[in-house]
């Protein structure tokens, strides 16, 4: 006790060895910061592969699902695959594609154990990063698709062109509140607006 009594009477090295004890979990919790904030940015790359990986082997397959044969669907697997890592720039990702006929969609799957760069207390424990997209055919085909997850505008139409699609969708993965954006007199006309988001604009119909 009287140590103790000591120590918080003391003013010439308290402020220094508090400094000392506080700094190293500062430290870590600032590298396990920057590390999530990577992992992150790695999930996005990875996410923007998976969707635009599933979307290409749904147009592949067409809407025959439920007559597609084992080899059709090895190809079909094959394919999506080389598809994703021909778009995401992450080494040693596994990816798995699924193809369900009955509920006729694809699932695509991609994972992988990112190091961290900070160890905590000396040890490295990677962190286990997924993106997953699931995508079925629709009774009409994309017009336009807009694979950005946070753009706002992802899909713009302006000016005085005029957009006419009576049997196309257009589809934005944004979960911007404008992720579809239109200006201009003349509203865009496609079968249906698919936004994850929200639309912005002079006119807008669903």
């Amino acid at each position: 006790m009287r140590m103790i009594r000591k120590f918080a009477d003391s003013q010439s090295g308290n402020f220094a060895i508090m400094t000392a004890l506080l700094a190293i979990p500062l430290i870590g919790a600032m590298g396990l910061a920057v590390d999530y904030s990577a992992a992150l940015s790695n999930r996005s790359v990875m996410q923007d592969a998976a969707d635009s990986a599933a979307l290409a082997t749904v147009k592949a397959a067409g809407l025959k699902f439920s007559k597609l044969s084992e080899s059709d669907k090895a190809a079909l697997i094959a394919n999506g695959k080389s598809f994703f890592a021909s778009n995401e720039k992450i080494n040693a990702v596994s990816v798995a594609v699924t193809i369900n006929q009955a509920e006729r969609s694809v699932t695509v799957t991609g994972a992988y154990d990112y190091p961290l760069a900070f160890p905590i207390f000396g040890q490295s424990f990677p962190m286990e990063v997924l993106a997953k997209a699931v995508v079925g055919p629709l009774r009409s085909s994309y017009c336009m698709i807009g694979l950005s997850q946070t753009a706002s505008k992802a899909i713009s139409f302006g000016g005085s062109s005029d957009f006419i699609g009576p049997q196309c969708s257009v589809h934005s993965n944004s979960i911007s509140s404008s992720a579809l954006f239109q200006s201009g007199g003349v509203p865009p006309r496609p079968r249906i607006f698919a936004p994850l988001g929200a639309g912005r604009g002079n006119s807008r119909r669903k």
